[in-house]
């Protein structure tokens, strides 16, 4: 990442492992207060902003974890005996998007690219791993 620091609000400091007494802490609190919402990201250079990893669980309405690496996002899983998909998903972009883009998706039909399409649109070509109580399971999906 060649030098670049990343700093999101104080709802997510923790889950990234930054302290409350982190140098940025004050620019990103002085933004909030000032109305504009913090960014993901703050950067030293102009690196692209890294992956994170996010959790989903079985039958979960909603993701809950969010990690700087897979092997952050596979402890924190082993630890709770979760069962679901972790997935690598770019900062600042969506699925359908990044998939029209990179050629693993063509709209074809009608409903293609509409808000409900695109919303539940499946993170196809990135990297995830199943798991199945707190360990990698790659037949779990598949049942």
């Amino acid at each position: 990442m060649g030098g670049s620091l990343l700093v999101m609000d104080a709802r997510y400091r923790g889950a990234i492992g930054l302290q409350r007494s982190h140098p940025l802490r004050n620019s990103v609190a002085s933004r909030a207060r000032a109305g504009r919402l913090p960014r993901v990201r703050d950067s030293l250079d102009n690196a692209e902003p890294p992956n994170v990893w996010i959790f989903h669980g079985a039958g979960a309405s909603f993701a809950s974890g969010v990690f700087i690496s897979r092997d952050q996002g596979l402890a924190w899983i082993a630890q709770h005996r979760l069962t679901g998909i972790l997935t690598e998903y770019p900062v600042g972009d969506g699925c359908y998007d990044l998939a029209v883009r990179a050629g693993h998706f063509t709209p074809s039909k009608p409903h293609h690219g509409r808000p409900g399409h695109v919303a539940g649109f499946s993170p196809s070509g990135t990297d995830h791993v199943h798991v199945r109580d707190g360990a990698i399971d790659n037949q779990y999906g598949e049942d």
